[in-house]
């Protein structure tokens, strides 16, 4: 029963790195997107 609860625990913490990397890294391409809309929204409002 015990490896059981260990390996359960050990799935739950990789899989919550796994979910942390992937956000980041969507994230990180959000911004790359999002960045250049941005500048040129600014030129067009100024």
């Amino acid at each position: 029963m015990q490896i059981r609860q260990k390996t359960k625990k050990m799935a739950i913490g990789i899989s919550e790195v796994v979910l942390l990397i992937v956000s980041r890294a969507l994230t990180a391409q959000v911004e790359l997107k999002l960045k250049p809309l941005a500048y040129r929204l600014q030129e067009i409002l100024i």
